[in-house]
């Protein structure tokens, strides 16, 4: 991973699993990384606090449902303000419910719809947001 030394790094669902490993990977290479999550603040602050130290780059952590526009919208200023700008973002959160279809409920659709679809729609425009503003080009 080439040129990732310094880059600014929005991952989300990055307190476990595959964001977990994506953040670590990214912190490998000397990236600042701001790790976003639904979980309690103190998950997140103790995944920050155990991943800063181990790894060249940075890391940083902030609540976010991503589900929440305000919440997201908070989320990326906080790395614009935190960070000068963002440069990745890594749209990781997602959820399932483990149910049989004919018991699947409209209501868990519903969930997984808006985390799933809604929410990588709304990191996707404000991570855009940041990119145009550093002089990113669209195709």
């Amino acid at each position: 991973m080439r040129g990732i030394s310094k880059k600014r790094v929005f991952v989300t669902g990055a307190t476990q699993g595959i964001g977990r490993a994506v953040a670590e990977r990214f912190l490998e290479e000397g990236a600042f990384v701001l790790l976003t999550d639904v979980v309690a603040d103190s998950v997140i602050t103790e995944t920050v606090d155990l991943l800063n130290g181990r790894f060249p780059g940075l890391a940083f952590g902030k609540r976010a449902d991503i589900t929440d526009e305000k919440q997201v919208i908070a989320g990326f200023a906080h790395m614009r303000d935190a960070l000068g700008g963002c440069d990745i973002l890594i749209n990781n959160a997602g959820i399932n419910r483990q149910s049989p279809s004919h018991v699947f409920t409209a209501s868990d659709f519903d969930q997984v719809l808006a985390v799933n679809l809604r929410g990588a729609f709304l990191c996707s425009r404000e991570a855009l947001k940041l990119f145009l503003e550093h002089g990113a080009e669209l195709f």
